[in-house]
């Protein structure tokens, strides 16, 4: 064959080979999108995140992809930094996947796929299903064309280049670093190998270099990611890194031991050493998981726990009272958050510098969302055949999400006045001292909620809110050296704040009694 002939067949194998990975993960992210955010949300428990992160990435046949969609998921507080670690070890699993199917030989069922896939997306119902078969059948009828064009090459000088085990090393995370796709460099490992373009020893580490450098992803997907999403970003590196350093120097006798259960098939060997290197390191780092947890929590800043986006007790039921009560128990842990705002406005006027901005705004994202879950869960519940009673009750449950919603609005609005260079030190006591008064008022109110404290809380409200008027009177007949704008502004969004609390606690008193 001519050389001509075959640099134009794998430039063309190479190009449909990334178009089709492209394509594919694309239509399975969109079969699967409208579940997966509700999916994730749901897992807890460390080996049920693993598994699904090892069956999406498999399904989506790139854990690049995942692994920027997890440290975005993260950033967004969709899923927990916990949540982010088990679904990246899963990731690693599930890549594995193709290298297999492609060291299997059944990219001869391309053409296959192809035409099945072209036939199945004819009909609109089943018209992303049929696309997904179609992309899977130009993968493998990609490698198809690679692996018989990669066979007609002689290595001869270059072998002992592509021998060396450090340059194939790097080879795999350069490679990878510049297609953003792990799955596509182990799965040209496994063709070079089959077709002997490259030698099978050269191709494990080539496949082990990609693993370093698939984290390249997920370090760019966290460019704009908050700490908690580049806590995760950071244990993707730290997870691919550390398992190449552990099992580089027991790499030879690893391998030897991979060729002895695997059969003589150059392929074979490299899609098994992958997999169960994968298998083995992430095992290890599940094992280690709570400790590896707080190590990348150490290195990226992001030791508070983080809030995630989970209306924790919004849990679907056919039980209308038991709908009344998860709406309730959610109503009243949003009132934490409201104090915990309330916190962060009071130590940001004490330090006369803004501190935990992100935080802050994470809070007041939350109790939007929230308030947003709970209208759609109690719009669902007031479908059911409901007494007088329950009705009424709910009806009081919806009103009180929108108490709290505008409570919090209030505290985000004081929060973005805080001008500090334009604040007298008595403005930011004034501030502080309110916002104290406020989230004790309101950590009151959650424990023991009655008209009597809320009316305490507004009192007190009030009285500072008058006694700093009354300053600003006096400081007025002098020189005032702040700006009265930023600080009416604040007094205004307080006297907003006030009778609400009244409402706030006054409703809380009654859905708690039923």
């Amino acid at each position: 064959m001519a050389v001509f002939e075959v640099v134009v067949g794998i430039v063309a194998g190479l190009a449909l080979f990334l178009y089709s990975i492209s394509s594919l993960t694309e239509e399975v992210e969109n079969l699967v999108k409208t579940k997966l955010r509700n999916k994730l949300l749901k897992i807890k428990n460390r080996g049920i995140g693993i598994g699904t992160g090892t069956v999406l990435t498999a399904m989506l046949q790139s854990s690049s992809a995942f692994s920027a969609l997890v440290v975005s998921l993260t950033s967004a507080s969709a899923i927990s930094l916990s949540q982010a670690i088990a679904l990246l070890i899963g990731a690693n699993i599930g890549t594995t996947v193709t290298a297999q199917l492609v060291s299997f030989n059944i990219t001869i069922l391309g053409p296959l796929l192809i035409a099945l896939g072209f036939l199945i997306s004819l009909k609109k119902e089943y018209g992303i299903a049929g696309k997904s078969l179609f992309f899977l059948g130009i993968l493998l009828f990609s490698l198809q064309l690679l692996e018989s064009n990669l066979s007609t090459i002689e290595l001869g000088g270059y072998e002992k280049a592509i021998a060396n085990p450090y340059l194939a090393l790097l080879l795999g995370i350069i490679l990878t670093a510049v297609v953003q796709s792990s799955s596509v460099v182990t799965s040209l490992a496994v063709v070079a190998a089959t077709a002997g373009a490259v030698p099978t020893f050269s191709a494990v580490l080539v496949v082990l270099g990609a693993n370093i450098g698939t984290s390249s992803t997920a370090l760019l997907a966290s460019r704009r990611a908050d700490k908690y999403g580049r806590a995760a970003a950071t244990f993707h590196v730290l997870y691919n890194v550390v398992g190449v350093l552990i099992f580089l120097p027991i790499i030879i006798p690893f391998f030897n031991f991979v060729v002895s259960i695997s059969s003589n098939n150059p392929g074979r060997i490299v899609a098994n050493t992958h997999t169960l290197f994968n298998a083995a390191t992430a095992i290890l780092f599940a094992i280690a998981m709570p400790k590896v947890e707080e190590v990348v929590r150490g290195i990226s800043g992001a030791g508070e726990r983080e809030v995630s986006f989970v209306a924790k007790n919004l849990v679907e039921s056919s039980n209308k009272k038991k709908r009344i009560e998860n709406v309730k128990k959610e109503l009243f842990g949003n009132i934490e958050i409201i104090a915990k705002m309330s916190r962060i406005v009071k130590e940001t006027s004490d330090l006369s510098q803004t501190r935990d901005e992100g935080r802050f705004r994470k809070y007041a994202a939350y109790i939007s969302f929230l308030h947003d879950e709970i209208a759609g869960y109690i719009k669902k519940t007031a479908e059911m055949k409901l007494s007088k009673k329950e009705a009424s009750l709910l009806s009081l449950e919806a009103r009180t999400s929108i108490i709290i919603e505008e409570i919090a609005n209030s505290i985000e609005r004081i929060y973005a006045g805080l001008n500090f260079s334009k604040m007298k030190a008595s403005d930011r006591y004034f501030v502080a001292k309110a916002m104290e008064t406020l989230a004790n008022g309101i950590e009151e109110i959650s424990k023991e909620p009655s008209r009597k404290a809320g009316k305490e809380t507004r009192d007190n409200l009030y009285s500072i809110i008058h006694e700093y008027y009354n300053y600003l009177i006096k400081d007025f007949i002098g020189e005032y050296k702040g700006e009265p704008s930023t600080i009416y502004g604040i007094l205004a969004e307080l006297e907003r704040i006030a009778p609400e609390v009244v409402s706030l606690s006054y409703s809380l008193e009654k859905i708690k009694k039923g």
